[in-house]
């Protein structure tokens, strides 16, 4: 047996200071089969990945949410500027608002939307908007979120109101509870 054969594979016969060959990937059996029948052929593209989020087979709206028509009233407390105080929907009457949901205090994802939006809020002003975020946290807990500093997994000062929806009945109405998890979306 030569010496060359038995090393062959081990890496040891390569010269210093060269690169071995990258192993080529293998291309799925029918492409190798079209090739190997001098066919014409192309690589098979990338799988496409599965999306994040899939809408549900129906689009249809909750019954008391619909386009074009008031939103359901809702009232509550809420945190602003580190204080309790009551919040309602009427409150922002010929004002536009963005009024979202988030699942609960301390996750990791809802902050930085949270701060996105307390960071812009005077662009919303300048074109008449207000901005209020609503979980089923209590107003405890969205105060004690706000109080506890951004490189400790908290919010810190935020200048947007935090409304509490503890009772779920505003997360319901906008048809955003997920019973399952008792949050919302």
């Amino acid at each position: 047996m030569d010496h060359r054969s038995r090393l062959r594979g081990t890496g040891l016969n390569r010269i210093p200071g060269t690169q071995s060959r990258a192993p080529r990937v293998p291309l799925p059996f029918h492409v190798e089969q079209e090739a190997r029948e001098g066919e014409d052929w192309e690589r098979e593209p990338p799988r496409q990945r599965p999306p994040i989020y899939e809408p549900p087979e129906s689009e249809e709206l909750p019954d008391n949410v619909t386009v074009s028509k008031p939103a359901p009233y809702w009232e509550g407390t809420a945190v602003i500027d580190g204080e309790f105080k009551e919040l309602k929907l009427t409150d922002y009457r010929g004002k536009y608002l963005v009024f979202f949901f988030y699942p609960l205090d301390f996750t990791f994802v809802c902050p930085t939307e949270i701060i996105a939006f307390g960071d812009r809020l005077e662009e919303f002003r300048s074109i008449n908007t207000e901005v209020v975020a609503c979980s089923v946290d209590s107003q405890f807990t969205h105060l004690a979120w706000i109080n506890t500093p951004r490189r400790q997994g908290g919010l810190g000062p935020i200048r947007i109101p935090l409304l509490s929806d503890l009772t779920h009945q505003i997360s319901k109405d906008y048809g955003v509870y997920l019973e399952d998890s008792g949050h919302t979306l």
